[in-house]
């Protein structure tokens, strides 16, 4: 059995720690064990940097039969596992070693490892000066710079009661107050439960669409009989007019045959002077009967003209108008034919 210590796995002391502190319901002797656990690997780490000339860890360390650790592989590409492992045990215990082994890796950097342009890895650590490999990994800023910011920053930058780190040191959110709802699992309905949902939402399905239906139907009839009421009021307006002019019409004709059959004879002007001025109360009584006339004569104008104004009633006024033209021709056509017959 060969012992060695990869670079690599430097991360499992800070995920013991974080374990001891933050899962429930194990025993705190079982707690203790994770974290000395934990304690151990990290220390192990920083010995892997400290037996070096350059000062940082090597990819691989043998340890032969217990004996002090030698460089399996001596490079270094700027990996973050162990400052990561330092970092989470800071946190846990408070311990200023955990500090003092990051300000000892970030000088060792800073002296090997720094170029104008960047951050490179180094082949040999145990070589003084160092060849370069001239490649900065990506995982460099990205998790070995990050870890040894939260290793001198305070405790609420990046809390661990509200974030957790994924291998590759992205901080995820998570909620330690608030308990999610856990969402119940649904039921299988059987044949018979489907069968009646389906009918219940067929039903109401059927339902909607005779409520529409019928507010359809109801807006129609409501429709209807409003135009029903406003031509029947404009048949009645027409009809009054029209009996209105028709007995102005007759009035005016039959004072024309009174006349006509029974002329009267002028009479001198001091007769009737003498008549009207004896008799006041008939003045009186023709006095009033003018204006009343001139008022109905107005009254008769104004109805004609509101009905022209309105369409229904233009059109029901034209029909009418027709109407009685057709019958006057139809009068004057039987009176011409009388006239003939008497002639003959």
């Amino acid at each position: 059995v060969v012992h060695h210590m990869d670079h690599l796995a430097c991360f499992v002391g800070g995920m013991m720690s974080l374990a001891s502190t933050k899962v429930h319901n194990i025993s705190t002797e079982l707690r203790m064990q994770w974290h000395g656990f934990g304690q151990d690997i990290a220390a192990t780490c920083h010995y892997m940097y400290q037996s070096t000339l350059t000062g940082l860890g090597p990819e691989i360390m043998v340890f032969p039969d217990g004996a002090d650790g030698r460089n399996k592989a001596p490079r270094y590409i700027l990996r973050p596992e162990a400052i990561e492992s330092w970092f989470y045990l800071w946190r846990s215990t408070k311990q200023q070693k955990w500090r003092d082994y990051g300000w000892e890796a970030i000088r060792a950097i800073n002296n090997w490892c720094k170029i104008d342009t960047g951050y490179v890895g180094i082949k040999d650590t145990n070589e003084i000066p160092p060849a370069k490999d001239n490649l900065m990994q990506s995982f460099f800023l990205s998790e070995t710079m990050k870890y040894l910011y939260l290793l001198f920053s305070d405790d609420d930058v990046l809390s661990l009661d509200e974030w957790v780190f994924n291998t590759e040191a992205h901080p995820f959110r998570v909620s330690a107050t608030k308990k999610r709802p856990v969402p119940k699992p649904k039921k299988k309905q059987t044949t018979k439960q489907a069968s009646a949902t389906h009918s219940q939402s067929t039903t109401t399905k059927s339902t909607q669409k005779q409520n529409t239906t019928l507010t359809k139907n109801t807006g129609r009839d409501t429709e209807s009989e409003k135009n029903k009421k406003t031509s029947s009021k404009t048949h009645k307006l027409v009809t009054k007019v029209n009996s209105q002019s028709s007995q102005k019409q007759d009035s005016i004709e039959g004072s024309n045959q009174t006349q006509k059959t029974h002329p009267t004879t002028p009479k001198p002007a001091t007769k009737t002077t003498k008549k009207s001025i004896g008799n006041p109360e008939q003045n009186q009584q023709q006095a009033g009967e003018e204006p009343k006339k001139t008022k109905l004569r107005n009254k008769i104008h104004v109805d004609k003209e509101k009905l022209a104004e309105d369409p229904h009633i233009r059109a029901h006024t034209t029909k009418t108008s027709n109407n009685t033209t057709r019958v006057a021709g139809r009068k004057s056509g039987q009176t011409a034919n009388k006239t003939v017959v008497k002639g003959n």
